[in-house]
């Protein structure tokens, strides 16, 4: 599944026992599972929590006002965003929990859920 993140600039994010990531045109994407971030100044596999905030904000603090040059979701519920600058953040799916959430400004809404497999919510103008 390619999600329409193309274009997209990050705007903010907040590490913690959750790595949120927000983007210009209001898409909030919410990793609550182990991720992967490839990057130039090197690679992490953490997941999100206290004792890897440190970890998981030098690979993603630099990522403020970058470009999200691709995204894709693949139908076992990984994710996978790549940015401009040569970043590259991936999400497998978690066997117990929600691995990650996309939230879209229109209610469009995608979840990885326990297990693997996707979930989705049309938009409001779907509905």
């Amino acid at each position: 599944m390619n999600v329409d993140l193309s274009g997209e600039v990050l705007t903010g994010q907040d590490i913690g026992f959750t790595v949120v990531l927000r983007t210009s045109g209001g898409y909030t994407i919410t990793i609550e599972s182990r991720l992967t971030v490839e990057s130039p100044t090197g690679t992490v596999q953490a997941s999100p929590g206290p004792d890897t905030e440190a970890d998981l904000s030098v690979h993603l603090g630099p990522l403020a006002h970058h470009r999200i040059t691709a995204a894709d979701v693949d139908t076992a519920g990984g994710l996978d965003i790549k940015f401009d600058g040569g970043t590259r953040l991936h999400v497998d799916p978690d066997e117990k929990y929600e691995a990650w959430t996309i939230n879209g400004p229109d209610g469009h809404l995608i979840v990885s859920g326990p297990g693997g497999g996707l979930t989705e919510w049309p938009s409001d103008r779907q509905r």
